[in-house]
């Protein structure tokens, strides 16, 4: 059995060596920050420690030194006790966990450190360490917190006590059982005592009407954690930012005053009035209730209202979506913008878990969440974090989820089949699984059905060419079993009121049906904007656009420039001309840089003047635009064809 522990600096070579082929002096000198002197002297004392018969240090003909391992099992063995006896006082496997703890270590030195003795404490490399600080350092920029380098001394975090406890919340005490660790290994509450204090602020909370949830009391425990342990540590609030002063004036601070006796009546120690504020934040900046009678005792101040019509004033100013008239979302983008306001000026950060889903699956809610956040951004001078434009995202969401089916508007449907009752049964099943199950079906054979009968029906589905002259909608449905498809081929004709036209298979897309020849240009302009001044001339001579459009577009362009990524740029503008939505395509002979992104196709979206009636057709546009901006090899292929025929057909083999 090995049993031969080594010292961090040689156990650091050791690794090196077992992990590359070969190493110079400079490669150890650089990793350790040494000498290659030191480096030698250290070579040999390894050597020395450990026995040639398991491991030999061998240096190469072109100066690089390399193991030569004669008992494998043996060296295996003496670097697993080496390298348990580093991870010995904490887990540092990759930089996330490195941070992590380097901020805890700063944050609770009373005094400077020196990066050789935190390099040696984690058993790391210093090269490694600088890098890592290099993080750290932006890390605590994000709370306003800087780490002071002494001239031969070392480092020091200094800043506001709010922001050192706030920094701790999201690196150290992170979950509410880390809370509890904290509290139980320091002996500041016991576990009887944590139980009987939730205890008491669940029942405060339910006098005062509080939504209590067990996401809101944990997240309570946590703050109230972190606030103790800096108490014990003589780490108090000694000043109050200007915007953590007016939690005084809130509702939620009488709350406060409340749990700050609760807990002085535990600790039977005083505490001072100012950590009221402290115990407060996460009251202010917890979610949105999801009980409609709480909702009902929230009054949203005339500042949230003007703050969510600015929102949707500049949503509509860069997409030509019209969100006022959805009362569901005015409501819940109101009452999430009254705590998500909190949480982003006092800088309380909410892990959003469903953001990588978000990101992925919601990309037009999440386009229009960033247009939102923006709004945020220059009329409070603060910076909207990822997770809260995901927040954002849900509530933008259930608009679009809503204009998907609002197009729908049909109570009785009639189900036109030449092939028998057994596929008309699998068609209603599908069909009732798309557009909603309130819906009423009956099924013909195509033999059966009559002009006069159309009219006893909102809309028609038919699997076979019905060739009857009627204004109700027919919906031509080519595929049963494939069930993304079946969606697309209804939502593209009801949306594009493709009534009793023959289609083919490339119009189950909504940018498919709308495509047309003399909306797709080959460009050759060296310059961005000259491109897309010829797209609109001529889209103006061709009498499709108006000269105001033109106008709006180009003063758009200037104002916010609208590279999409993904080499798209999407220019857009209302056009009181147009009654529906018009895209354009501009395919541009070489990639151009705008606003640091490649371009080398512009889509041109024209969009009706402001009418419900279209908001349908603009969120579906853009889903498709979005989901094209994300297959590159698509957009690829588009930009690298010579015509018409060629562009529709790649654009059709999505």
């Amino acid at each position: 059995m090995i049993t031969q522990s080594l010292e961090r600096k040689l156990f650091t070579i050791l690794e090196m060596l077992a992990d590359s082929k070969g190493n110079t002096l400079k490669d150890f000198s650089d990793e350790l920050g040494v000498s290659t002197r030191s480096i030698r002297t250290y070579l040999k004392q390894l050597q020395e420690e450990i026995p040639e018969d398991i491991v030999e240090i061998v240096k190469t003909n072109n100066s690089e030194y390399k193991l030569n391992i004669k008992d494998d099992e043996k060296f295996k063995q003496l670097l697993e006790l080496n390298r348990r006896q580093k991870q010995k006082f904490c887990q540092l496997n990759n930089p996330e966990e490195r941070i992590d703890y380097l901020i805890n270590r700063l944050v609770e030195l009373n005094e400077i450190v020196t990066i050789d003795d935190l390099a040696e404490e984690m058993n790391v490399g210093r090269t490694t360490l600088v890098k890592d600080l290099k993080k750290v350092d932006q890390k605590l920029d994000e709370y306003g917190l800087v780490l002071k380098r002494k001239t031969n001394s070392g480092i020091k975090v200094e800043g506001d006590e709010i922001n050192l406890r706030l920094i701790i919340l999201e690196h150290i005490c992170k979950t509410y059982n880390d809370s509890i660790i904290l509290l139980e290994s320091n002996n500041i509450l016991t576990k009887k005592e944590i139980i009987k204090l939730q205890e008491q602020i669940v029942m405060n909370l339910k006098e005062n009407r509080f939504s209590v949830t067990e996401a809101l009391i944990n997240n309570l425990i946590r703050y109230i954690a972190v606030m103790l342990m800096r108490l014990k540590n003589n780490k108090n609030i000694t000043s109050l930012q200007s915007q953590y002063k007016i939690i005084k004036e809130s509702e939620e601070y009488e709350i406060g005053k409340t749990i700050k006796s609760t807990i002085e009546a535990l600790k039977d120690k005083k505490i001072d009035d100012v950590e009221i504020i402290f115990i407060v934040m996460p009251l202010l900046g917890r979610n949105a209730p999801l009980y409609h009678e709480v909702l009902r005792n929230l009054t949203i101040g005339e500042n949230i209202t003007l703050l969510r019509k600015q929102i949707f004033d500049k949503v509509f100013e860069f997409t030509g979506l019209s969100l006022e008239e959805d009362e569901q979302l005015i409501q819940g983008l109101e009452y999430h913008l009254y705590y998500a306001l909190n949480r982003i000026v006092l800088n309380i950060k909410y892990k959003n878990p469903m953001l990588k889903e978000i990101k992925e699956k919601y990309k037009l809610p999440y386009e229009v969440a960033k247009i939102a956040a923006s709004v945020i951004e220059d009329k409070y001078q603060v910076q909207v974090e990822d997770d809260e434009i995901g927040y954002l995202a849900l509530h933008f969401g259930t608009y679009v989820e809503r204009a998907g089916k609002s197009f729908i508007k049909i109570e009785n449907a009639a189900i036109v089949c030449g092939t028998g009752l057994g596929t008309a049964k699998l068609l209603i099943i599908k069909l009732k699984k798309i557009l909603g199950e309130e819906i009423n079906f009956k099924s013909f054979s195509d033999l059966d059905f009559t002009e006069d009968m159309a009219s006893n029906y909102d809309m028609i589905f038919t699997l076979v060419d019905l060739d009857i002259n009627t204004e109700i909608q027919i919906v031509k449905i080519t595929s049963i079993f494939d069930e993304s498809q079946l969606k697309g081929e209804i939502e593209s004709q009801i949306f594009l009121n493709k009534t009793n036209e023959k289609r083919n298979d490339t119009e189950q897309y909504i940018l498919n049906g709308m495509l047309d020849k003399k909306l797709v240009f080959y460009l050759n302009k060296n310059n961005f904007m000259d491109n897309l001044e010829d797209m609109l001339d001529s889209l103006i001579k061709s009498n499709i656009v108006s000269n105001e459009y033109k106008n709006r577009v180009i003063a758009r362009e200037k104002k916010a420039g609208t590279a999409f990524g993904g080499y798209i740029a999407l220019p857009h503008a209302v056009d009181e001309k147009v009654n529906s939505v018009i895209v354009s395509y501009g395919i541009l002979d070489n990639l151009i840089m705008v606003d640091g992104k490649e371009v080398g196709l512009i889509i041109l979206l024209v969009i009706p003047s402001e009418s419900q009636n279209s908001q349908d057709v603009i969120v579906k546009t853009y889903q498709e635009i979005i989901d094209l901006s994300s297959d590159k090899k698509i957009v690829q292929k588009l930009i690298k064809s010579k015509n018409y025929k060629e562009f529709k057909e790649v654009l059709g083999r999505r």
